[in-house]
């Protein structure tokens, strides 16, 4: 057993030393001729560009311009908007009543959906999900 033990320890050894630690792996490459790039596109207020087309948008790879096919999709959001509803905030509860014309153009215009819950030491449902603006 002993000598067992002695000849592993000493292949692992020579195993070790044989490794070079400054070998780099080689470099793995590949070619494809698509390239698929989601993108956002906002102004220069940060505000979403929506419709934008082929012929207003530029792709460029190492300096030079890329053509390019653009595929117009829309990904519908649903989203919930949980709102603190304690006497901490009770005076600004009013305000929140505004939300409605952020949410609009932001995500039911792109068919999306919006739902609204209310939270204190429960949990209420003040909307269902929901497309409908009003």
């Amino acid at each position: 057993m002993p000598r067992l033990f002695a000849i592993a320890l000493l292949a692992s050894l020579l195993f070790a030393q044989s490794r070079d630690e400054t070998e780099v792996p080689a470099p793995f490459r590949v070619s494809t001729d698509l390239v698929v790039a989601p993108v956002t596109v906002f102004d220069r207020a940060g505000g979403y560009v929506n419709g934008i087309q082929p012929e207003e948008f530029h792709l460029y790879d190492n300096d030079k311009e890329q053509n390019i096919h653009v595929d117009i999709a829309y990904q519908p959001i649903s989203i919930v908007i949980a709102i603190q509803a304690n006497s901490h905030v009770e005076s600004l509860l009013p305000q929140l009543q505004k939300i409605g014309n952020l949410i609009t153009p932001l995500v039911i215009v792109d068919q999306g959906e919006a739902a609204i819950l209310a939270y204190d030491s429960r949990i209420r449902k003040l909307q269902d999900f929901t497309s409908d603006p009003e």
